[in-house]
């Protein structure tokens, strides 16, 4: 069943805003990423979650989907998000030098998407 989801998987760039995504649904997607390895077991990772209206569309404003192809503008209009998980660096925990984090933040984003397949295919 893994290998069946990870083959199937593909990059969203284009969302359906009448289907939003409750804040307990994300904090069932980040147990998952929290139960995940980390390097060193510093666990530095945060996550910050974001589901009002508002707050979607800043963080749509900040991001760049498809950047290898600027002629593109996506998301498109009416086709936004309708939540975010923001994976943070706790730099007080993690180590000086910052090597492990992003090995973490793999594993952790694996994790995520994962989840939120099993979630989205219990709808």
């Amino acid at each position: 069943m893994i290998h069946e989801i990870i083959s199937e998987s593909r990059s969203v760039r284009s969302f359906d805003e009448s289907r939003p995504v409750a804040r307990e649904t994300l904090e069932k997607i980040i147990d998952s990423a929290r139960l995940s390895p980390s390097a060193k077991n510093e666990q530095p990772l945060r996550y910050i979650l974001v589901t009002d209206r508002e707050e979607c569309e800043t963080v749509v404003s900040l991001t760049k989907y498809a950047a290898a192809l600027p002629e593109l503008h996506l998301p498109p209009e009416k086709h936004h998000p309708t939540a975010f998980i923001i994976v943070c660096t706790d730099t007080e925990v993690a180590a000086a030098d910052g090597r492990f984090v992003m090995f973490d933040a793999g594993l952790a984003c694996q994790s995520i998407t994962l989840r939120a397949h099993e979630e989205v295919s219990e709808v």
